[in-house]
């Protein structure tokens, strides 16, 4: 009994989490404010700050703290 109401739980948990992801599109190419949307701002405090700066109108600028922020995360080795 426990094993299957475990199972349930873990089904319902993914098909939760699956439907609540946001979906990169593959039909085209993001404009920026589409890939603004797309940030996970929960992930870090920097993209909340990016976020915001787009939201209020720097775009440009804060484009610019997105693309160095990018270029600071794929610098990163792991070897």
């Amino acid at each position: 009994m426990n094993k299957s109401l475990f199972l349930f739980f873990v089904l319902i948990f993914s098909i939760t989490a699956i439907t609540q992801s946001k979906q990169v599109p593959s039909d085209h190419v993001l404009n920026d404010s589409e890939l603004m949307e797309l940030l996970d701002i929960n992930y870090s405090p920097e993209l909340i700050i990016i976020q915001a700066g787009y939201t209020k109108g720097n775009k440009e600028e804060a484009l610019e703290h997105l693309a160095n922020y990018f270029k600071e995360k794929f610098a990163v080795r792991f070897f």
